[in-house]
């Protein structure tokens, strides 16, 4: 009976040893399995973190992208519209043979002023305004239009190539038409001490909105010496959009 209890007892010691070792291999394979499937959880993380900073500067680039392509079609849009403003607008100058001067001992200074549209369109709220100044040969015109100096006057519509006769207006300071003495006259037809500047600004609109021009034009008579023509005058000739011109500098 003893030796019975002690077989059993020593199988039931077997079995747990046996259990025992089981038992920790498999906790060992599980540990394993465990510690791979973390590694698979991570590389997967990290793949798909790749994957998202991959496709978020994809979508950057293309939308960075798009937004070129929607810049460049509108400032072709755009140039193509100022194209067509351009070819049908109205354009007005100031033809040469207005500019003529007639100059009279103890009589004013005479000249002869009108405006030409070269558009394709009418240009309407035509509004001037001109001065015919005297100069000392050397010097710049004052581009100025003080009250009492200038002609101001409205030409309202003009069509394409509509050529008008041209207004005769004199001369003005001090709100006073100039008369030139004797000495005035020679100092400006046979001395070339002094020359006139005919000059203005106007503005006007059109289908493509409101514009303005410059123009300066210099009267010379007499001899002129080298170096003494003034180099303001042709850059007071500009012409732009707008209702109003910027100040001359």
């Amino acid at each position: 009976m003893v030796w019975l209890t002690a077989i059993i007892a020593f199988a039931t010691i077997v079995n747990a040893g046996i259990f025992y070792l089981e038992s920790e291999s498999t906790g060992k394979q599980i540990d394993k399995l465990t510690n791979k499937a973390g590694g698979i959880v991570d590389s997967m993380n990290n793949a798909l973190s790749d994957n998202r900073d991959a496709l978020s500067k994809a979508f950057q680039a293309n939308q960075k992208a798009l937004e070129a392509s929607e810049r460049r079609s509108r400032e072709a849009l755009n140039a193509s519209i100022a194209i067509a403003h351009n070819e049908q607008r109205a354009w007005i100058i100031v033809p040469h043979k207005y500019g003529l001067v007639d100059f009279v001992a103890n009589g004013p200074i005479t000249y002869s002023m009108g405006f030409i549209n070269t558009g394709k369109t009418p240009a309407d709220s035509v509004k001037a305004v001109v001065r015919a100044q005297v100069i000392e040969t050397g010097h710049d015109p004052s581009f100025s239009y003080e009250s009492g100096t200038s002609n101001t006057f409205q030409v309202g519509e003009l069509v394409p190539n509509d050529d008008e006769p041209p207004q005769q207006l004199q001369a003005r300071a001090n709100g006073a038409i100039i008369v030139l003495s004797d000495e005035g006259l020679r100092r400006i037809r046979y001395a070339g001490t002094d020359y006139v500047a005919i000059y203005g600004e106007v503005t006007y609109r059109d289908i493509a909105g409101n514009h303005w021009m410059r123009f300066c034009h210099e009267v010379y008579t007499g001899p002129q010496e080298q170096g003494h023509t003034p180099q303001k005058c042709g850059q007071y000739n500009s012409s732009g959009d707008g209702g109003t011109p910027p100040k001359f500098r």
